[in-house]
């Protein structure tokens, strides 16, 4: 894995359960954000995911990102950005370097206080 700071997407397994969670919680128009219900499916396909029931989602997100991290200390990978030599103080500065043409493609679109707290929850 490279170190987050000398490549800006070398963070992204470290912070993928924390989009998920965040994703948990945000709700548009009665409706989760899309992917999150196809992405907890993906993780946990034995789960019965009623896209209209916020508990529902959440107990899936929260198993999928319990499945995902099961499998980061199965393969002995780190877990915590702490892990790869990041430091807190970084955490602020790595948040801005996130590519924002990326984030066009997100439709949970994460503000940079979003992205800020996503890096704090995986430190």
């Amino acid at each position: 894995m490279t170190h987050p700071m000398t490549h800006p997407n070398g963070h992204r397994a470290l912070t993928f359960g924390h989009c998920l969670a965040l994703r948990r919680d945000r709700f548009h128009d009665g409706a989760p954000v899309p992917g999150t219900v196809e992405v907890a499916g993906i993780l946990v396909p034995d789960a019965s995911i009623d896209p209209e029931s916020a508990e529902s989602v959440a107990a899936a997100v929260d198993a999928a990102v319990e499945r995902f991290r099961a499998l980061q200390l199965a393969c002995k990978a780190p877990t915590r950005l702490r892990d790869v030599g990041v430091k807190r103080e970084d955490l602020a500065a790595l948040s801005l370097r996130v590519n924002p043409e990326r984030l066009k493609n997100d439709a949970l679109a994460p503000s940079k206080d979003d992205l800020l707290t996503i890096m704090n929850a995986a430190f």
